[in-house]
């Protein structure tokens, strides 16, 4: 019975590892302290991990700008300042625009 527990929870904690090498963030859906995976501000090439969707396992790997399959960690809180979201979604998004100058 303990046996059984005991192997339960290596076999839990050898595939919460394999997750976290794999897409390259924890199970909580973060990489690192004070940071969280934002979808939709990576640019081509510079995605942090594996696509959402599976269309790719790499960080570098994205094909679109902005695309709302793909991720990079940002600071915790600046995600939606930067026009992403916390969650994968479909088509790509823009970026905000630049703020239109005053004429002086």
């Amino acid at each position: 019975m303990i046996a059984g527990a005991v192997i339960g929870a290596a076999i839990a904690a050898g595939a919460t590892s394999l997750y976290e090498r794999y897409f390259g963030a924890s199970a909580s859906g973060s990489g690192e302290d004070g940071k969280e995976q934002c979808y939709g501000v990576a640019k081509a090439g510079e995605n942090g991990c594996a696509s959402a969707n599976g269309s790719h396992t790499c960080g570098g790997l994205a094909k679109v700008d902005f695309s709302g399959q793909e991720w990079k960690l940002v600071e915790a809180g600046t995600c939606l300042k930067l026009g992403g979201k916390l969650e994968a979604f479909d088509n790509a998004s823009a970026p905000d625009p630049a703020p239109a100058k005053t004429p002086g």
